[in-house]
């Protein structure tokens, strides 16, 4: 499904902001992209892509349940218990940009590597 014309362009941006869409068009966004980025004859696996958006995800559901159960505490243990799970949620987070500074580095030398190849220029449009 790769996205072209003035809506395809505009849904790559308005993806990340729109509830519910929100949880999937982005990831569908960057498949597309690494899909283009594959060099001829090589057969791209989604897992690093995967990865990425799962833990960004569950990031952002336990940082939703962290913060709900912080505000909802009222004693000292409740407070240290949300407190842990906003620190998992940031760690969840941290491990999340680790992989998405992966996905673009690989993406990069994908890219670079269908260019050197020949193998025509990228589609742009998005």
């Amino acid at each position: 499904m790769i996205l072209f014309g003035a809506a395809g362009r505009a849904w790559v941006i308005w993806g990340w902001f729109v509830p519910i869409v929100n949880l999937w068009f982005p990831r569908r966004v960057m498949l597309d992209i690494w899909d283009a980025s594959t060099p001829v004859g090589s057969r791209g696996s989604h897992g690093l892509v995967n990865a990425w958006w799962t833990l960004w995800i569950i990031s952002l559901i336990a940082d939703r349940a962290g913060s709900t159960s912080y505000r909802n505490a009222e004693t000292p243990q409740e407070i240290q218990d949300a407190t842990s799970q906003i620190m998992l949620a940031d760690v969840t987070d941290i491990a999340a940009a680790v992989l998405a500074i992966l996905v673009v580095l690989r993406l990069t030398r994908m890219q670079n590597e269908k260019a050197y190849q020949g193998q025509g220029s990228l589609p742009v449009g998005i």
